[in-house]
């Protein structure tokens, strides 16, 4: 088995990627060039001047990585029968569902609609 790195796993992977592209189009933010973990992390990547919508974004990007993390180990551990059906599963509703999850149970102070959560992200900070 050929050994991975973490760029791979979270960003370069192109079943991964596709991932990414559909959070980019969600957010309505043009994916970059080249996606890396470091600036996933640090947010050096978050073109926001609201502070709660790149907070918001921030904790999307979390979410993505850890259900992709989670993706990856349900591939690797599935049993042989069952990883093409694994390997085909969008996760991105995953995504769009936990993450307001988690960024509502951390904004206690804002009403979070899932309508508007999945139609524009963006705008429930407005």
């Amino acid at each position: 088995m050929m050994q991975e790195c973490i760029e791979h796993t979270l960003c370069e992977c192109p079943l991964v990627r596709s991932i990414w592209l559909k959070c980019w189009a969600w957010w309505n933010i043009p994916p970059p060039l080249q996606l890396m973990i470091k600036d996933v992390i640090f947010r050096s990547m978050i073109p926001s001047n609201c502070k709660g919508v790149g907070k918001a974004l921030q904790g999307v990007f979390y979410t993505l990585m850890w259900s992709i993390w989670k993706w990856r180990n349900k591939v690797l551990h599935s049993h042989p029968d069952l990883k093409s059906a694994a390997r085909r599963e969008d996760i991105f509703p995953q995504v769009q569902s936990l993450s307001l999850l988690w960024i509502s149970n951390r904004c206690n102070k804002k009403s979070f609609d899932w309508k508007n959560w999945i139609s524009n992200p963006r705008g429930v900070f407005n």
